[in-house]
């Protein structure tokens, strides 16, 4: 078993060769896009440990009767051209819903137009909480 980095790029042109390492070797790699990690590819076995031991927490089991839109907000692609995402204005959102996806967004590489959105929403939860952003949450730059 080993542990591996690539970058998108490399995954796009070596995709199957990285698919019969992961499931064949449980090797686990690592998929950075312009040297930001961005996602993970593990093993069938991986994922079932990870089902059992760290399950996707439910916003039911808080009380919560629906998950707010921002979690279920999904990047609008247009093919052709550049890639663009839309997101809803944070100040006019709940502020569950800017909490969700700003924990979502934060720390990840990301369009100016979503960078922006994540500048915005870090002051507006700031504003609200009355206490600035732990330096780790703070967007990136």
């Amino acid at each position: 078993m080993a542990e591996f980095t690539l970058s998108a790029t490399d995954f796009r042109t070596h995709v199957s060769r990285v698919a019969n390492c992961v499931a064949f070797r449980e090797d686990r790699c690592l998929i950075s896009r312009h040297g930001h990690d961005l996602v993970a590819l593990v093993s069938w076995e991986d994922l079932q440990f990870l089902r059992k031991h760290r399950p996707v927490p439910s916003l039911a089991e808080k009380g919560e009767l629906a998950l707010p839109t921002a979690a279920r907000f999904v990047p609008q692609r247009r093919t052709p051209g550049p890639h663009e995402e839309r997101l809803p204005d944070p100040q006019t959102m709940s502020l569950l819903e800017v909490q969700v996806l700003y924990e979502q967004l934060k720390n990840r590489w990301h369009s100016m137009a979503v960078s922006d959105w994540v500048v915005r929403a870090a002051k507006i939860l700031q504003r609200k909480s009355g206490s600035a952003l732990p330096a780790s949450a703070a967007p990136p730059s």
